[in-house]
């Protein structure tokens, strides 16, 4: 289905892109790195597997436990904008979307295990604080909303007990944690309120505007133009990883072959943007591109469909930039973890009845 999606987006290009090398490059980019991963993936034994995901896991671990000293020294965790905390990387919203990331990972092997440790516990309120330190509203929303739903869509799918799906939460350590929680958030309801509204307005001041408006406020500059577009071609988009105002793309070409390097683009919201570009066609193939992979995460477990519908959630809330059709950068972790999530080795998964790996 990758290939297919990926032949369809340069065919597209050629028929309807006013800036068809722009367009076929940046499809066939994303089509090879997206096949690679998930053949990289499929490819791996079980020991090879895992001891790829130890490393990964290590790795993510690494960015978190430097950046924590950075926590006491400001002028350095905070130097981007002096408002979110940026750690070892170069952006809060860099920072804040690893930290979901691999928030999403612990959390999803958390649940799974029957007594969860307490160092587990621990990284996973670890990584949401330094989440909510970031101040990136994405991050946030996604880590708590695909956390949620990575585990509902589960008993709904395999049609089975919470204590199959995700035994952590009927431990006692958990349980108590829970209670814990509670007793803190309504003793101190008016503090985690006022912090509550510091992290949705990034420090601002639109003290009690809706999420709607606060959305609005972040993309909505972003949006109208996306809006005239799909209204005016709603079937033939107007060419893929092309911006909505083409004229004033900034494109970079190699001076030998005149090759385009570079063609950032800047685009409001996901759905919109693969509207917007590829019309109704692509944008119900990209929708069946999506399923498919959730359906497959949703074989391998809680972990899986948990990170799978984080990484979803990212690109679908944030997406200033055309994230997940760009395999470079911040992208490229979120499509290594997408492939994660949908090509873990059969052998690993777990076989629920009415959704097994076959079905």
């Amino acid at each position: 289905m990758t290939i297919l999606l990926g032949m369809f987006f340069v065919v597209h290009a050629f028929i309807f892109s006013p800036m068809p090398d722009v367009s076929i490059l940046k499809a066939m980019s994303w089509a090879l790195v997206m096949v690679t991963l998930i053949a990289a993936w499929s490819g791996l034994g079980p020991d090879q597997s895992v001891a790829l995901e130890r490393w990964l896991m290590g790795f993510l671990l690494l960015i978190m436990v430097s950046s924590l000293p950075f926590v006491l020294i400001p002028s350095i965790g905070y130097l981007r904008n002096g408002s979110g905390f940026q750690g070892v990387l170069n952006h809060p919203q860099a920072f804040g979307l690893v930290m979901a990331l691999f928030g999403a990972l612990l959390f999803g092997g958390l649940l799974a295990q029957k007594r969860p440790s307490r160092n587990a516990i621990a990284l996973v309120l670890v990584c949401f604080g330094l989440i909510m330190m970031s101040k990136t509203r994405t991050a946030g929303l996604a880590f708590v909303l695909g956390t949620v739903l990575g585990v509902a869509s589960l008993l709904l799918l395999s049609r089975t007990s919470l204590k199959f799906v995700a035994p952590a939460l009927l431990s006692r350590r958990v349980q108590m944690l829970a209670f814990g929680g509670l007793v803190v958030a309504i003793t101190l309801g008016s503090q985690l309120k006022a912090a509550s509204s510091q992290f949705l307005t990034k420090g601002g001041a639109a003290e009690g505007a809706s999420l709607g408006e606060l959305y609005d406020d972040s993309r909505g500059i972003l949006i109208v133009p996306m809006l005239q577009n799909i209204e005016a071609q709603p079937f033939t988009g107007i060419g893929f990883g092309v911006a909505s105002q083409s004229y004033f793309m900034q494109v970079k070409r190699d001076p030998m072959l005149g090759l385009p390097i570079s063609a950032s683009i800047e685009k409001g919201v996901m759905p919109l943007a693969v509207l917007e570009e590829v019309g109704i066609p692509g944008f119900i193939l990209v929708c069946i591109w999506i399923f498919l992979l959730l359906r497959r995460a949703a074989t391998g477990g809680v972990a899986t469909l948990c990170v799978a519908i984080v990484a979803l959630l990212l690109l679908l809330l944030n997406m200033g930039e055309s994230v997940l059709f760009s395999p470079g950068g911040m992208g490229m972790l979120l499509l290594i973890m997408l492939a994660w999530a949908a090509a873990k080795p059969l052998e690993q998964r777990a076989v629920y009845s009415g959704f097994s790996a076959n079905a």
